[in-house]
């Protein structure tokens, strides 16, 4: 796990990486912790987690943060002198934010949110040799001895010789939802149910949610919301 700590303040920083360190060793989590106070440093070394100082001279975090080119990674935690800060921090990928001066057990609820996002992923092996993250998997259909699998790039991997059972076997605990008897979504692509459909992110995908499965759905999704920190 790599976490990057940016704040145009060295001794914040220092600070920081104290915190951050004491994390890991108390989590006994194998992480990769740095520091800058040069934003440049950020694209180039994108991390995982990114704790982020929303005032700084040279460019706001939240300039930062709408520049970075965000796909699930870097999940952001926001660290700020001033709480009137957070209403214009907020948006994708930001999972909490560290008044000044940060606390260890705030930091610590905020990174545990992390931790449990990052173990959604998987990488699943396909037929022809591709490989991909299970956090890009939108879908999965199967049709008798066949699997379909749409990726979030939009690409699709056809005649995948795979059960829905081993499906489930595979990726247990990394967010999917069975719909319906022949259909898995990644709830992580989940923006909302609407009656007995789900919509999806990606292409407003509609889906039908099996009428028997619905509230066993829900009840999970909503279970996965808490887990990722997303909420309706």
């Amino acid at each position: 796990m790599r976490i990057l700590i940016c704040d145009d303040q060295a001794a914040e920083v220092e600070k920081l990486l104290t915190l951050c360190k004491k994390y890991a060793e108390d989590r006994g989590i194998d992480a990769e912790i740095s520091g800058t106070t040069d934003p440049d440093f950020i694209e180039e070394n994108l991390p995982e987690i990114l704790l982020l100082d929303v005032e700084m001279p040279k460019i706001s975090g939240i300039e930062i943060k709408d520049r970075l080119s965000l796909g699930d990674l870097p999940l952001i935690i926001f660290v700020t002198s001033h709480e009137e800060s957070m209403l214009q921090a907020f948006g994708r990928n930001v999972i909490g934010f560290l008044v000044k001066p940060a606390e260890y057990n705030q930091l610590s609820e905020y990174l545990d949110t992390a931790v449990n996002i990052l173990s959604l992923g998987r990488i699943v092996v396909f037929e022809d040799g591709s490989a991909a993250d299970s956090r890009d998997m939108v879908m999965i259909n199967v049709e008798r001895e066949y699997s379909y699998v749409l990726l979030r790039s939009g690409e699709k991997k056809t005649l995948i010789r795979k059960s829905m059972r081993a499906w489930e076997g595979e990726l247990a605990g990394c967010g999917f939802l069975r719909i319906s008897d022949s259909c898995m979504v990644n709830c992580g692509f989940i923006k909302k149910f609407e009656g007995n459909q789900v919509i999806l992110r990606v292409d407003a995908l509609k889906m039908k949610v099996s009428r028997r499965k619905k509230a066993e759905c829900l009840k999970r999704y909503q279970e996965y919301c808490v887990k990722a920190a997303r909420y309706f």
